[in-house]
C-alpha cells in the first residue's frame, strides 16, 4: 500500500522558506517541531496554526532552553518565519513591479543577478537566498526585469547547479558570499561572480557597475560587452568598444612574425584570468607572481629592440587594472609596480 505523503508540495515550499527566515535553522529540525506542533502530515491550512509561541517553545527545547529566549534567532525572525508559513509573505515582499521589458529593448546591455533575503537589496548568499533579483542594465538605464524564487533549489539534487541554472541567462551574479564548489558552477554557466561582504542596496550596486561600464570597464567586462554586440550586429554597443587586437610592427620596420602571441593582448587575459580568480576566492600569492613574472618577461623581450615599449607593455597591464579591481589584487599591483623602480631592468 502507498504511503500517504505527509506535507504537500505547497507546504513544504512553505516550509523551506521560513527556514530560511530564521538563522541557524535548518529544514528538517523546522519540520520536526511542526509535526510536534501539528502531526504528521501537514498543509498550507494546516500550517495557519502555527505560533510564534509554538516556534519558540518547539525550537528552544530542541536547544535545551525551556523558555526559548537564548536559541539565538530572534523575534523578528520567528515572526516572518510564521507570516510564511501563514502565507500571508512571500519571498517577493518589499520588491517593487518589474518594469516592462523586452529582449533588444536596450542596446548593448547586459543582465545581472543580485541574491537577496528580501528588500530590494544584496543581502544574500549565492547558497541560501531567498531570491534573486534580476537586472537588465545599460550604462545610463537599468530595470529590474525578474525575481526569481530559489525556493525550488531545496527540492533539487544539486542545490548550487539548480541556482546557476536558474540565473544562466545573467552576465554577472553580485552576492554576498559564495563557496568555492558552488562558484565554480557560476563560472561554468558562463556567468561572472562578484562577492560584495558587506552587502548594499541594489541601486547602489548598479550604479557601481554602470560607472564601470561609462568609464573604465575592467577586461572581464568588456569580454561580455564584446559579446553582446556580436549578438545584436545592428544596434551600436554602449559601452566603450574594444579594439581587435593586431600583431604590432616591429620597432625596425619588420613585421612581427604571427606565430608569436601578441604581448598586449596576453596580459590582458592573464590580468583578467588573475582579477577572475580574485574576486571570487581572494588573491592568490602564486597567481599574481607568475603573472607578473610573465608581464616582466614579455617587457624585456620588448624592451631588446625598443627600451620605451619595454615600459609601455607595463604601463598597459597596470592600466587593465581598473580602480575597482585594483583592491582584489594588491600583490599583483606590486608586483607590476616594482617593474619599473630604479635597478629594474626596465
Amino acid at each position: 500500500m502507498e504511503r500517504p505523503q505527509l506535507i504537500s508540495r505547497d507546504a513544504a515550499l512553505r516550509v523551506a522558506l521560513a527556514a530560511r527566515a530564521m538563522p541557524n535553522i535548518t529544514l528538517p529540525r523546522l519540520i520536526e517541531v511542526l509535526q510536534e506542533c501539528l502531526g504528521e502530515e501537514i498543509d498550507t491550512d494546516t500550517l495557519r496554526n502555527i505560533t510564534v509561541t509554538n516556534l519558540k517553545t518547539g525550537l528552544g527545547s530542541l536547544d535545551g532552553e525551556e523558555d526559548g529566549e537564548d536559541i539565538g534567532i530572534g523575534l523578528e525572525s520567528m515572526k516572518l518565519a510564521v507570516r510564511i508559513l501563514w502565507g500571508d509573505a512571500d519571498d517577493t515582499e518589499a520588491v517593487p513591479p518589474l518594469d516592462a521589458y523586452t529582449e533588444g529593448d536596450m542596446p548593448g546591455s547586459v543582465r545581472v543577478a543580485i541574491a537577496s533575503d528580501f528588500g530590494l537589496n544584496l543581502n544574500g548568499h549565492f547558497g541560501s537566498c531567498l531570491r534573486f533579483l534580476v537586472f537588465q542594465v545599460s550604462p545610463d538605464e537599468h530595470r529590474l526585469i525578474d525575481v526569481r524564487s530559489t525556493a525550488e533549489a531545496d527540492f533539487a539534487p544539486d542545490k548550487n547547479l539548480f541556482r546557476a541554472q536558474l540565473i544562466g541567462d545573467c552576465h554577472v551574479a553580485y552576492v554576498v558570499s559564495v563557496g568555492g564548489p558552488a562558484a565554480a558552477k557560476i563560472i561554468r554557466a558562463d556567468i561572472y561572480p562578484i562577492k560584495v561582504p558587506e552587502g548594499g542596496s541594489a541601486d547602489e550596486v548598479i550604479a557601481k557597475f554602470q560607472q564601470a561600464m561609462r568609464h573604465s570597464p575592467p577586461p572581464w567586462l568588456l569580454k561580455i560587452l564584446e559579446r553582446r554586440r556580436r549578438r545584436e550586429p545592428t544596434a551600436p554597443l554602449q559601452g566603450p568598444p574594444r579594439r581587435r587586437r593586431r600583431s604590432r610592427p616591429h620597432p625596425g620596420g619588420h613585421p612581427m612574425s604571427t606565430s608569436k602571441p601578441d604581448p598586449f593582448a596576453t596580459t590582458a587575459d592573464l590580468i583578467a584570468n588573475a582579477i577572475s580568480s580574485a574576486r571570487v576566492f581572494g588573491e592568490n600569492p602564486r597567481i599574481a607572481r607568475l603573472v607578473a613574472s610573465s608581464v616582466g618577461r614579455f617587457a624585456l623581450e620588448l624592451a631588446k629592440d625598443a627600451p620605451s615599449e619595454g615600459a609601455r607593455l607595463r604601463g598597459y597591464a597596470l592600466a587593465q587594472i581598473s580602480e575597482q579591481d585594483a583592491l582584489f589584487v594588491p600583490r599583483l599591483v606590486s608586483s607590476l609596480e616594482t617593474l619599473g623602480t630604479p635597478g629594474s631592468p626596465l
